[in-house]
């Protein structure tokens, strides 16, 4: 994916498509897209996952798919409703090449690597090198979702000058997201953080977690991400991770017939003793003991 420098001031954004999906139809297989698309769950609950890292859908839950990026859907809420707007930062020439590319060949999308790269969009980065994230989580669900229902309803009706005044919607939605994220300071950016961290650990718990390869992973130093989750979360992170650990194992225990050795290496525990250690701890009894006391 290419980058080219952009102003804000000169953002002139094109919507090619735009509609919402139920998490009853939407999940699954990886993909990757030509353009950018923004994803706004105004209610559900599951995971997204762009590039390998996970994040989850929640209300107001944003997510910005950028080019030529693999990502994948779960959504797990039925009840869930999640919104799509499919646009480029400025009008160009090849819409329609693409338009009938991705009609025609929508195969394509679930290739391993995408064809006609001349048709691939560039990412825009912004004044001092900021560019937006690929997860925002909004305050102001209500004015979110407004702008995209109304550029959704625009598309569909297609009236004279709808272009025009979705145009004018989606630059509202990235005036909210710029003042947000350049006008933001350290407090916020957990906003950020932690839902990531959450999901992260959920997605990776049988895996050697340590408070440094999570600063790794996010960028954030060890002892920031220590105080912003015991803020947010409620508890130690290293308490949560074990935490997830237990709960999985507490379910392997109950619903297979595996040995506890083996529970122990799938849920992140190489060390059988130390498993029984932190099931004694977080349960209250051994494995085999809570096995056969259900």
């Amino acid at each position: 994916m290419k980058n080219f420098p952009l102003h804000i001031a000169e953002i002139n954004p094109y919507i090619r498509k735009a509609g919402y999906e139920t998490s009853s139809n939407w999940h699954g297989q990886k993909r990757r897209i030509y353009d950018h698309e923004f994803i706004f769950a105004e209610k559900g609950k599951g995971i997204i996952t762009i590039n390998d890292r996970s994040y989850p859908i929640q209300p107001g839950a944003l997510f910005l798919i950028k080019p030529d990026t693999s990502h994948y859907f779960d959504i797990k809420d039925t009840d869930g409703a999640v919104y799509w707007i499919h646009f480029d930062y400025f009008y160009r020439h090849d819409v329609m090449d693409l338009n009938r590319l991705v009609q025609n060949e929508r195969s394509v999308l679930f290739n391993q690597h995408l064809p006609n790269h001349n048709l691939l969009r560039y990412e825009p980065v912004f004044e001092k090198g900021f560019a937006l994230s690929d997860y925002m989580l909004v305050k102001d669900i209500k004015t979110i979702s407004s702008i995209f229902k109304t550029i959704i309803l625009l598309h569909e009706k297609k009236e004279a000058l709808w272009e025009l005044q979705a145009k004018i919607q989606l630059l509202q939605l990235f005036e909210y997201l710029f003042h947000h994220h350049l006008t933001r300071d350290t407090s916020t950016q957990i906003v950020d953080l932690c839902p990531y961290l959450v999901a992260y650990i959920e997605k990776n718990y049988y895996k050697k977690i340590s408070l440094s390869h999570l600063s790794h992973v996010t960028g954030y130093h060890a002892d920031y991400i220590s105080k912003k989750f015991k803020q947010e979360i409620g508890m130690n992170i290293t308490v949560y991770i074990h935490t997830v650990r237990i709960a999985h194992a507490k379910d392997l225990l109950l619903n297979t017939d595996y040995s506890i050795s083996y529970i122990s290496n799938l849920v992140g525990y190489s060390d059988l003793y130390y498993f029984s250690k932190m099931m004694k701890k977080y349960v209250g009894m051994s494995p085999t003991t809570f096995r056969n006391s259900h």
